[in-house]
């Protein structure tokens, strides 16, 4: 069936055999799975960064272990030299005991020779030497010579009987000291091992976190494709509802929210036709409708299709075309700010700009064109009706 518009459109178009608010009420759906698709998918991202927290958690753990096992293991080391150096110092001193030992065996020798002499002889050699002496002053040599040997003697065995006294003492404080590095040693080794057994199970837990942190990111991937096809499946049925709403919607809307229609600060300052340009103070063809409003008024579309122009663009300051998808596009000019990208499909009556005064301009409005193919139109030809009506009322005429 072929149907003309009353903006000069014709062609014939199938479409699904759903309605438009059975359209709608799917892309509801859809919105809602992607949006708990989303809260699935940041949930398991949320899950991955704390599982990755662990992770380094644990290999920073497995730092301080590892340095704490060098510690011991220099620790081991030094007690281990410790040792070795008691264990020859044990057996120099062992070594000095047995030439104490034969040194004495020997003193005492010669000390039992002299007592035994003694005891056979009694005193009759000392007295025969004493005697024998030629003057009192040699007489007095002799007994001092007599009397130094025997305290040189007990002199020597006691300073031997000291030494190896000495020795039995410091070899008794060696010993005491090896045996108390030696369970220092002991210590250390079961520390080590503790130490290294904790090591092993912060492997393996890395191990399963690893495991944990390569299925939580396949989930990510997964949902991330879900999500993907959700996002072609939302942008598919917008377009097939903009596409119904292009031969549906049979005017456009006011560019500027009804909300305002009433408001005396809105009001339209120039028409479509022929005008002294402001700017350049020239006879010049206006081809649209300026459309003064406060600073910040919202600016909807006029009718839904495709934006193909999101921009700042010299005179027109900041700019935003529509396409339509029938051979005709609208132009919102001056806009303070545009919400709106290149690329984006909108509804009519979506708000997709606020009024502003940027490029040339002389104050705060909306330029307003339809363009039919690369021709422009006077817009209320174009305009709903029902807005014309109340334009009317209060004592405007767009024509």
């Amino acid at each position: 069936m072929v149907s003309c518009s009353v903006i000069g459109f014709c062609g014939s178009e199938t479409f699904a055999a759903t309605s438009i608010a059975e359209d709608q009420a799917n892309l509801s759906k859809l919105e809602a799975q992607k949006n708990a698709t989303a809260a699935q998918r940041n949930q398991i991202k949320k899950t991955i960064s704390d599982l990755k927290g662990q992770y380094e958690n644990n290999y920073q753990k497995k730092l301080i272990l590892e340095n704490s096992i060098q510690l011991a293991e220099a620790e081991i080391q030094t007690v281990e030299d410790l040792i070795a150096g008691y264990e020859a110092r044990l057996q120099e001193l062992s070594e000095e005991r047995y030439e104490q030992d034969t040194q004495l065996d020997e003193y005492y020798a010669i000390y039992s020779k002299i007592l035994n002499y003694y005891y056979r002889y009694g005193d009759t050699g000392s007295f025969e030497m004493l005697l024998s002496a030629d003057s009192i002053t040699d007489f007095l040599t002799r007994l001092d010579y007599l009397k130094y040997v025997m305290e040189y003697n007990n002199t020597i065995t006691d300073s031997i009987k000291i030494a190896k006294e000495n020795i039995v003492a410091t070899s008794s404080l060696y010993a005491e000291a090896q045996d108390k590095l030696t369970a220092e040693r002991e210590g250390l080794v079961v520390t080590r091992a503790e130490l290294e057994t904790q090591i092993t199970e912060l492997d393996e837990l890395s191990s399963s976190i690893k495991g944990n942190l390569a299925m939580s990111e396949e989930q990510v991937r997964q949902l991330q494709s879900v999500t993907d096809k959700l996002n072609q499946e939302i942008a598919d049925l917008n377009k097939q509802i903009t596409e119904k709403y292009i031969y549906t919607e049979t005017s456009y809307a006011w560019p500027i929210d009804s909300v305002y229609w009433s408001d005396p600060n809105v009001v339209i300052t120039c028409k479509y036709g022929w005008r002294v340009n402001p700017v350049t103070d020239k006879n010049e063809m206006h081809n649209g409708l300026d459309i003064k409003a406060p600073k910040g008024t919202p600016i909807q579309a006029a009718k839904s299709g495709t934006v193909v122009r999101s921009e700042n663009s010299g005179g027109w300051g900041n700019v935003i075309v529509i396409a339509h998808g029938d051979g005709t596009s609208t132009l919102y000019a001056h806009c303070d700010k545009l919400l709106v990208s290149k690329g984006a499909t909108v509804m009519q009556g979506q708000v997709i700009a606020r009024v502003g005064s940027t490029g040339q301009s002389t104050g705060y409005h909306l330029h307003f064109t339809i363009y039919k193919g690369s021709e422009t139109v006077n817009p209320v030809d174009y305009l709903d009706e029902n807005f014309i009506r109340i334009l009317n009322k209060r004592g405007l005429s767009l024509k």
